[in-house]
């Protein structure tokens, strides 16, 4: 569901390095973009550079470009700063600290440097984006700052700042043009007291400010803040202010010194870095990263605090349906327009991010200590969201009807992880799915123990390939005379603790996690190895092997050139090959499907579009797929011998099913009095326990050289 940039962009990873280079070029900040040397075995290593880079550092793009970072390091660089992005990067976090970097030549420059990891898909960080403000000037103005002198002189031409110095006994503040100026005077104002300086704070900054410069003077210390101001104009501007309180021999202060900068470019810049990690560009809600980090910052503050906090996850349903038929502006544009009803109708809401595709979530702090109270409060947030929908969107004059899915997760203590929390609260929205969507559910001790053995399964299903523990069976498909005219293969899991595992317990978790991938490709090469070894055995030629491919594997985008791969060894009976597949292979993306299946089909591969009767079964698939089989679903055929509706439309798909000219199969059955009717209505080919369980290799031998 959460779509990464890269997809979006539809981009390769060199693509996309190439569009990021393309938008920080024109900068005037440095900017470095490195590898992840957590993913990459070569080590961290810088992949590009932009021409403030090389204007400052002396160094050409293609000089440095694989090269490491250190060398840009040199004798009198910081170990402490250096060994602090190590374990930024190590950790694949954000950091902010001030580098003195050496030029080619070995000249000493200082950058206040933002490193922030860069994902590709959402999940994994795939890059480190360095975004540097080179301040050699203002640590140099810092420095003189912090010098122990009583009477300061500051040589402040080349640095451009202002000076001031404050009588705390006459109220007066002496100081530079400079000064003035950074307060929107062109021209020196005549007079100027503390009072006037509070003046010009905007409110909102103003008692930080006063509390800073007054405790300072009561330590008798240094005082360092940033502050915005309001000139004449109305316009308002960052500054930076740094001072000093002097004493007398009893310990009394008689002066503050200090100096000013304008700071409006350092907190753009600073603003454009935080929109880059933490603001979605789309709808301009907080994004993925700023959810993960309030809601970390929240557990963090629960201990000793026992009141409930909900997290929200919303979900659109059938959002797809717009893209695919209306394209991808119109889907973001009825995202944007959703944010927006978002932002108007829910103004006292704590966070509400959009965490990717059609996903959002919402974070609602402090809801109350009891839970009963707690739930109250969030159904009626709940139904405030869903009621939001149930006006129309506008978009580009078309007029959209929308509904949501809505998972949540209460906690009131510290004891899960923000990933615990997010993994629970998605749960519940995917259990609000299952249950017929447009509704919400909350996490709950059931949905843990499912979460638990799920996790349990994945990670014995990473193990099980390595260690041997999966087996195929192979189960006869046979005729109305008994004959025997195909197997399919079926794949079985012996764990060695747990004992066999059905398949309807590990087969979702393996297409959930994609573990399905490599499992299918092992059952397809162990299905090859058995289906060489028929001639030598007396299997005959016509006798087909059946594969079930996942949706999941299909999808992948190497499946055909994989698959193609190992026929390989099998080039003479691969007509013997049957892969079979389901709808949701296919429904939601039919024109790459029918690309993939002919591709196969061109190669002499069989397809029969399994459990046919199941679902929602659509006839028109039978006219697009070129496929040569169906496969009638076991639940179709159960109540046959007794329900005359089901044996009234079995007889119909019977009869298209001749008239398209394709195989039938049905699977299933067993009992004589289902062979007897289905023979009756002109079935042929049938699969089920009344003829034979699943068998291994040489008992399926036996079975299938008795029934030639």
């Amino acid at each position: 569901m959460t779509k990464g940039l890269s997809s979006l962009l539809n981009l390769n990873p060199d693509g996309l390095i190439k569009v990021l280079e393309d938008s920080v070029s024109h900068l005037d900040h440095i900017v470095i973009i490195t590898n992840n040397p957590n993913i990459d075995k070569d080590g961290l290593k810088i992949l590009s550079v932009n021409s403030a880079f090389c204007r400052i550092s002396g160094f050409s793009k293609s000089e440095v470009v694989g090269l490491k970072p250190s060398i840009l390091q040199g004798p009198e660089t910081s170990f402490e700063s250096v060994l602090k992005i190590r374990n930024a990067i190590k950790n694949e976090r954000s950091i902010r600290c001030e580098m003195l970097n050496y030029t080619k030549d070995k000249e000493k420059y200082w950058v206040d440097l933002n490193l922030t990891p860069f994902s590709l898909d959402g999940k994994t960080c795939d890059y480190f984006i360095g975004y540097s403000l080179e301040i050699t000037r203002y640590k140099e103005a810092r420095r003189l700052a912090l010098e122990e002198k009583q009477n300061l002189d500051f040589v402040l031409d080349s640095v451009d700042l202002g000076y001031w110095d404050f009588d705390l006994k006459t109220n007066y503040v002496a100081r530079s043009l400079k000064y003035d100026n950074l307060f929107g005077y062109k021209k020196a104002q005549t007079e100027w007291t503390y009072q006037t300086f509070l003046s010009h704070i905007v409110q909102e900054d103003k008692n930080r400010v006063d509390s800073a410069f007054t405790q300072a003077m009561e330590n008798g210390g240094d005082y360092d803040v940033e502050f915005r101001c309001e000139w004449p104009d109305k316009s308002i501007h960052w500054l930076w202010s740094k001072g000093r309180f002097i004493t007398d021999e009893h310990n009394q202060v008689l002066r503050a010194v200090g100096i000013q900068a304008g700071i409006d470019e350092k907190k753009t810049y600073q603003a454009k870095l935080y929109n880059l990690a933490y603001v979605d560009e789309l709808t301009q809600l907080p994004n993925r990263s700023a959810l993960k980090s309030r809601l970390e910052e929240l557990i963090s503050s629960k201990a000793g605090d026992d009141t409930y906090c909900a997290l929200v996850f919303i979900d659109l349903d059938d959002f797809k349906v717009v893209n695919d038929t209306l394209g991808h502006d119109m889907g973001d544009a009825l995202l944007a327009k959703i944010a927006q009803r978002f932002k108007q109708n829910l103004p006292n809401m704590d966070i509400i991010s959009r965490f990717g595709g059609d996903e959002f979530v919402m974070l609602i702090e402090s809801s109350s200590n009891d839970i009963n109270t707690a739930h109250n409060k969030v159904d009626t947030t709940v139904s405030l969201i869903r009621d939001l929908f149930k006006q129309p969107f506008h978009c580009k004059n078309q007029k959209f009807y929308s509904r949501v899915s809505i998972g949540v997760t209460l906690f009131n203590d510290n004891k899960n992880n923000k990933f615990e929390l997010l993994q629970q609260a998605d749960l519940a929205l995917y259990h609000a799915k299952a249950c017929g969507k447009n509704t919400h559910r909350y996490f709950n001790q059931k949905l843990q123990l499912d979460l638990i053995k799920h996790t349990n399964i994945e990670k014995d299903l990473r193990n099980a390939l390595i260690n041997k523990e999966f087996f195929l069976v192979y189960q006869p498909k046979v005729s109305t005379n008994s004959k025997i005219v195909g197997v399919e293969a079926l794949l079985r899991w012996q764990h060695p603790t747990k004992g066999m595992i059905s398949p309807a317990e590990f087969i979702p978790v393996a297409e959930a996690t994609g573990l399905i991938v490599p499992i299918g490709e092992w059952v397809l090469s162990e299905a090859l190895v058995f289906i060489k070894s028929w001639p030598a055995l007396g299997v005959p030629p016509n006798c087909t092997l059946a594969i079930n491919i996942s949706p999941v594997q299909f999808k992948h985008t190497l499946f055909v050139q994989r698959f193609t791969a190992a026929l390989k060894d099998v080039k003479d009976q691969v007509n013997q090959l049957i892969l079979e597949i389901t709808e949701n292979t296919f429904i939601e993306n039919l024109d790459e499907s029918l690309v993939k299946i002919n591709s196969l089909k061109e190669q002499g591969v069989t397809f029969s579009l399994d459990d046919f009767g199941s679902g929602f079964s659509s006839l028109n698939y039978l006219t697009v797929l070129p496929i040569n089989e169906i496969k009638i679903d076991k639940s179709f055929i159960d109540d046959i011998v007794k329900d005359k509706r089901n044996t009234a439309i079995l007889t119909a798909i019977i009869g298209i099913a001749t008239e398209l000219d394709l195989n039938l199969v049905i699977e299933g059955v067993e009992s004589i009095d289902q062979v007897t009717l289905l023979k009756k209505l002109g079935a042929e080919v049938y699969q089920g326990f009344y003829f034979s369980k699943p068998l291994g290799e040489t008992d399926l031998i036996s079975f299938v050289l008795s029934h030639r």
